[in-house]
């Protein structure tokens, strides 16, 4: 079962994703998600990160090179092949 602050986390990156008509969901919307985890957060911070800089490169990133889809009609925003695997991956950890 995935924690709760996960589940919060999974659940805002795709909200942001679908937010900005970004037409795929990547890692990187679920590492700038997970800045928002205060559990994720000061993991990062004991390992040096200054999460406002990553939050402005994550986002800077995330503008420049994720496609987004005209229009107003609601989108399905779809994870990425990397998404999937991390996500995978992270259960197979637990």
């Amino acid at each position: 079962m995935i924690a709760q602050e996960l589940e919060v986390s999974l659940h805002m990156a795709f909200v942001e994703a679908r937010q900005q008509r970004h037409e795929f969901i990547t890692v990187e919307h679920l590492l700038l998600a997970l800045l928002d985890n205060p559990s994720a957060a000061e993991v990062l911070r004991a390992c040096a990160a200054n999460i406002e800089d990553l939050r402005k490169n994550l986002t800077g990133f995330i503008k420049e090179n994720t496609p987004v889809v005209p229009g107003t009609d609601d989108i399905d925003t779809q994870p990425t092949l990397g998404f999937q695997r991390v996500i995978q991956r992270a259960i197979m950890h637990v």
